[in-house]
């Protein structure tokens, strides 16, 4: 049996340039067994005007790499947006994972997917289903709440809207219980 080489994008460690504006960028920070989403070990890392130098220990090795940082004007003309420039495709992006001790843009993986991507067409169904009838359950208990009004100025709010439209997808997948059903992977009770 051949072993997958299928990479789940998510579960990649990963820079983004907004983690840079979160650790408040200074020269030569240090940190350590923080869970974020870059490593849950050592990094060091420091911002230059060329880019940015990591130096970061992985799995028993000691790693450091240079990472060009573009800064270009917001469209709304307020500061600068930062890219990275990927060392392996030489891509703009905002985000880099770790792959085979370096960061790398995405597509510079070959068979890296996103989570969903791998799931059955059953399984991404029935979570669709799901997600509906918890935004209907959630909608319903707006509606039990004191201050709740149907209407305002003989118009509906936007509330008793959205409850309306969620109870009709709701009954509608109710209507066909076979798929429904079969979405969960079970045969549908007999009525009678």
């Amino acid at each position: 049996m051949r072993k997958s080489t299928t990479q789940i994008i998510e579960s990649l460690p990963a820079l983004r340039t907004s983690d840079l504006k979160y650790w408040e960028t200074v020269s030569n920070q240090y940190l350590s067994g923080r869970d974020n989403s870059l490593l849950p070990y050592w990094v060091t890392y420091e911002l230059s005007s060329e880019g940015l130098i990591l130096n970061y220990y992985l799995n028993g090795s000691q790693s450091e790499q240079f990472i060009e940082i573009l800064f270009e004007p917001s469209n709304l003309g307020i500061g600068d947006v930062w890219y990275f420039s990927c060392p392996a495709s030489g891509r703009r992006c905002r985000k880099l994972v770790l792959w085979k001790g370096k960061f790398v843009h995405q597509s510079s993986i070959d068979h890296v997917f996103y989570r969903q991507q791998t799931q059955s067409l059953p399984e991404r169904t029935s979570k669709k289903w799901i997600r509906k009838y918890g935004k209907y359950l959630e909608l319903l208990s707006q509606q039990e709440k004191p201050y709740y009004k149907p209407t305002y100025a003989g118009y509906s709010t936007k509330l008793a809207v959205r409850a309306t439209q969620a109870l009709h997808r709701y009954a509608i997948a109710i209507q066909n219980q076979n798929e429904v059903w079969a979405w969960f992977g079970q045969k549908p009770k007999n009525q009678g």
